[in-house]
């Protein structure tokens, strides 16, 4: 019962922080998805790591699933290049005491040192062009642990 009350909770938060982000980019590939489909994709993380636990980096978050996988436990770190997405994440965070940080991230830069081999799972939904989709990939995988997961969706 208690694990149906959290999701309900992160649903219910979800819909209301995807109300507030009414602007997308599209030249960064940003496209409206739908609520539950963010629940769904923060669930599947959690699933293939088998627990509600660990560190894990959202490569773009126009979806705001890095809210919901913060709210369902993990310790997030969001890379996004939108100055409104980041303002929003950091206020929402912030109200709600999660474990989530937000840092303005151009994945076009050589990845420093100090980003790879950190995270147990990333989670993107790169433009699905190949030159995209390969670099958020690869990125990702840097920034991991080699046993962590790795979960897309292509737009």
């Amino acid at each position: 019962m208690l694990l149906i009350n959290i999701y309900s909770l992160a649903l219910i938060t979800t819909v209301e922080n995807i109300m507030h982000s009414d602007h997308l980019l599209s030249h960064l590939g940003q496209c409206p998805t739908l609520p539950e489909t963010t629940l769904r994709r923060a669930l599947s993380v959690a699933a293939a790591l088998g627990k509600h636990e660990g560190k894990v980096v959202c490569i773009g978050d126009d979806d705001l699933v890095g809210l919901t996988l913060a709210r369902l436990g993990f310790e997030v770190t969001v890379l996004e290049l939108d100055d409104y997405l980041v303002g929003l994440i950091e206020h929402v965070a912030k109200e709600e005491s999660l474990r989530l940080r937000v840092e303005c991230f151009d994945l076009c830069e050589p990845l420093e040192e100090q980003w790879q081999g950190r995270f147990d799972a990333f989670v993107t939904d790169p433009m699905s062009n190949e030159a995209c989709l390969g670099l958020f990939i690869s990125r990702g995988r840097a920034m991991c642990k080699p046993e962590a997961i790795g979960a897309t969706a292509i737009n």
